[in-house]
């Protein structure tokens, strides 16, 4: 069983390294066509609300293209080449049945969070080694996000895609 654990940690590194290459050669390539990669994490208002008028949206305010939404991750990916702040952003996506829950910019040298400081991105735990600090750190988050965030977080315990997000550093 133990080198089963080996391998499967040795797999999921592998597969975050590849995709952290691809998504990094697609900022590049953005980059030089003079396009910004975004990615916004969002929640539908209500099960089910379709993404489409959302996208168009986007693409009427923003010229966004080649943008992808995957509900069960809460992403919604886009490209253009106009500078979007996070509360045109969140102004849209709302307006459209969607909760923003965090907004980035995927540069050269990874994602830059767009939303810091702000009250609406839902916090993620990060894995450091040292588990008991982790889960400490993203209750504390967590409690707080709730507290500021209680029709998102109700929305979020009534769908199907309730889990919580791991990021290893």
């Amino acid at each position: 069983m133990a080198v089963n654990d080996h391998h499967t940690k040795r797999l999921k590194r592998t597969l975050l390294v590849c995709f952290s290459c691809v998504l990094l050669g697609s900022a590049q390539l953005a980059q030089a066509q003079g396009t910004t990669l975004y990615r916004a994490t969002v929640l539908e208002m209500n099960e089910g609300q379709s993404p489409k008028p959302m996208m168009g949206a986007l693409h009427q305010a923003f010229q966004a293209s080649n943008m992808q939404h995957d509900r069960s991750a809460r992403t919604l990916d886009l490209e253009c080449a106009a500078s979007i702040t996070v509360e045109a952003m969140r102004e849209l996506v709302e307006a459209n049945g969607f909760f923003l829950l965090g907004f980035e910019r995927m540069g050269a040298e990874g994602p830059e969070r767009l939303d810091a400081g702000d009250a609406f991105p839902f916090p993620v735990q990060w894995n450091t080694g040292d588990p008991d600090l982790d889960q400490q750190r993203y209750d504390e988050q967590k409690a707080l996000w709730i507290a500021r965030n209680p029709e998102a977080y109700e929305l979020m315990l009534s769908g199907e895609n309730n889990a919580k997000t791991t990021h290893e550093r």
